[in-house]
């Protein structure tokens, strides 16, 4: 009988130690978080939702009179979409993912939760930059950046 209750409570303790332990991704802002994880394992994985907006007097003081008719959206010279000047939101407010009438930049960010990236917009036309600036994107969010001359 003791032989049982020591096999038993040996069984116990090992089947709490694994399942204390398993291993995963445990931010919640990673593409990959396991709520399941009870210590991190360095795997997490991460995307950085971008979205580019500007309002309406950028719009009509500087895009405008520079005979825009397209912009193309670059993160670290890459070319991630062309829009027409005029489907972009130009609202006082900056828009957020979930809006209607935008679009959403799914930038991967690797292993790191934040990361220094370069982007541009560019007339499509002539490739001249129109907007450029160095920004930290975080990993899990949606990032609003406003285009202003």
């Amino acid at each position: 009988m003791k032989k049982l209750i020591m096999i038993t409570g040996a069984a116990a303790l090992l089947l709490v130690g694994v399942s204390c332990g398993k291993k995963g991704c445990i931010d919640a802002n990673a593409d990959n978080y396991n709520s399941a994880a009870k210590r991190d394992d360095g795997s997490c994985l991460y995307t950085g939702n971008i979205l580019f907006w500007y309002d309406q007097a950028t719009y009509l003081d500087y895009i405008i009179p520079a005979g825009w008719d397209s912009l193309e959206y670059f993160i670290e010279d890459s070319s991630y979409i062309t829009w027409g000047v005029d489907n972009a939101w130009t609202d006082a407010i900056a828009p957020d993912c979930a809006s209607i009438g935008i679009f959403v930049l799914h930038v991967d960010m690797g292993e790191q939760a934040n990361k220094l990236h370069n982007w541009s917009v560019k007339d499509a036309a002539t490739g001249a930059v129109a907007f450029t600036a160095d920004e930290v994107f975080t990993g899990g969010g949606c990032y609003a950046i406003k285009l202003v001359e």
